[in-house]
């Protein structure tokens, strides 16, 4: 595994600040997925509200035993639904992974049968 590259960028920074911080505040771990784990997301900085193909929102994932513990962390660029209920898939795309006291890793997408 591989501390996150897209560290460098302002917005990705941002994820990761409050990634760690949430993490730690609850002491349980929680995953990004989508467009911010690939460093692609639309109108990063932006100052308006998130619309599809204007601006993308974050995707975090958490195990469903976990959910309870993040109620009242608000995270930058969170989807209306909240936190998803699940692990990432490596086979589907890449994900940031946030540990407790820890750095953030990056998981690469890894392609179907390779």
């Amino acid at each position: 595994m591989l501390v996150c590259p897209e560290s460098q960028t302002s917005g990705q920074q941002r994820i990761e600040d409050y990634g760690k911080q949430g993490v730690n505040i609850v002491g349980r771990p929680l995953e990004v997925v989508g467009s911010a784990a690939k460093g692609t997301r639309k109108g990063v900085g932006l100052d308006i509200p998130i619309q599809k193909c204007i601006k993308s929102d974050i995707d975090y994932l958490a195990h469903p035993n976990a959910i309870p513990y993040f109620e009242g962390i608000n995270f930058p660029g969170i989807d209306k639904g909240g936190i998803i209920p699940g692990l990432s898939n490596p086979y589907l795309g890449p994900s940031v992974r946030f540990e407790p006291f820890s750095l953030p890793t990056f998981h690469p997408f890894i392609p179907f049968g390779s």
